[in-house]
C-alpha cells in the first residue's frame, strides 16, 4: 500500500496566490515555480501579459490579460532582458519557488 504524501508547504504555497497592497499603490504578488512553464505569453520585449494558457500556472494562480510584471523576488524588472536574468538567478540556487509581481490592469503607475 502507497502513502499518498502531501505537498510541502512551499510547493501548496506556489499556487495559492497573495494579494497586498503596498506603499499606496495596488500591486499583486504571487508565488509561482520558475522551474515550470509560466503558461502566459507576453508580447516582444514588453512584459505585459498578453495571453494566459487555461490550466497552465497562470490561470491557476490567477494571472489576467493585461497585467504587467514589474518585479521578481523584490527585484525590479522592465523588460524581457531584466525578467530573464532574475529567472534565472532563481534558478541557480537551485530554489524555483519566487515571488512574482504584477501591476494589474487600470493601475496607474507611480509619479515620483
Amino acid at each position: 500500500r502507497r502513502q499518498q504524501l502531501m505537498p510541502t508547504p512551499t510547493q501548496a504555497q506556489a499556487h495559492q496566490p497573495l494579494v497586498q497592497t503596498s506603499s499606496g499603490r495596488g500591486v499583486v504578488h504571487l508565488t509561482m515555480d520558475m522551474g515550470v512553464k509560466f503558461g502566459w505569453q507576453r508580447g516582444g520585449d514588453s512584459l505585459l501579459i498578453k495571453k494566459v494558457t487555461p490550466g497552465g500556472q497562470a490561470s491557476q494562480v490567477g494571472i489576467k490579460i493585461g497585467w504587467e510584471i514589474v518585479g521578481v523576488n523584490g527585484q525590479s524588472v522592465n523588460n524581457t532582458a531584466t525578467f530573464n536574468a532574475a529567472v534565472a538567478q532563481i534558478k541557480a540556487t537551485g530554489n524555483t519557488l519566487a515571488q512574482v509581481t504584477f501591476k494589474t490592469a487600470g493601475m496607474a503607475t507611480p509619479t515620483r
